[in-house]
């Protein structure tokens, strides 16, 4: 038949399968994309920059200008113990996980207007997955803070 006929091609199922599994491949590698980039995150990195950026106003045992982070994943924001946090912090109903960090070191004041942390630590997403591996391994351990699902603001998970 000549083109312009008005008929379509035949159904071809070799090359729509391919489309599928060209399809599937696409949305499997989008998918797994973020898992691969915090794998291959630098903790060591994230050390340097920890001490760097944020060694100024915090350390992982004792509170400073800022909170200390031990215990940090897993807790309420605004909740540990011995820190006077401010009133947006402690309202922001945020618990510090890999995604809620990431989001807050690109910008706290987007994140959580008016809280008292009014610096932008790593607008870079590679320093900021350097930072959250090595908090991560950094501030294993128990903090004394509200864990998501308990009642008590400040009670360690001793205390719950």
């Amino acid at each position: 038949m000549a083109a312009g006929s008005g008929r379509h091609r035949p159904y071809n199922i070799l090359e729509a399968s391919m489309r599928i599994h060209r399809g599937i491949g696409l949305l499997t590698a989008t998918l797994l994309l973020p898992l691969v980039s915090s794998a291959a995150a630098d903790a060591k990195r994230g050390e340097k920059l920890y001490t760097g950026r944020c060694g100024a106003c915090h350390s992982i045992a004792d509170n400073g200008a800022g909170p200390r982070h031990r215990g940090l994943f897993g807790c309420k924001a605004g909740t540990q113990a011995g820190f006077n946090y401010s009133d947006a912090l402690r309202k922001s109903g945020i618990v510090w996980d890999d995604q809620t960090l990431d989001r807050w070191l690109a910008d706290p004041n987007k994140m959580v207007p008016g809280n008292s942390m009014a610096v932008q630590l790593a607008s870079d997403p590679t320093d900021r997955a350097d930072l959250i591996a090595w908090l991560r391994a950094a501030t294993t351990g128990e903090g004394s803070c509200q864990r998501a699902g308990s009642a008590g603001q400040g009670q360690s998970a001793a205390h719950r």
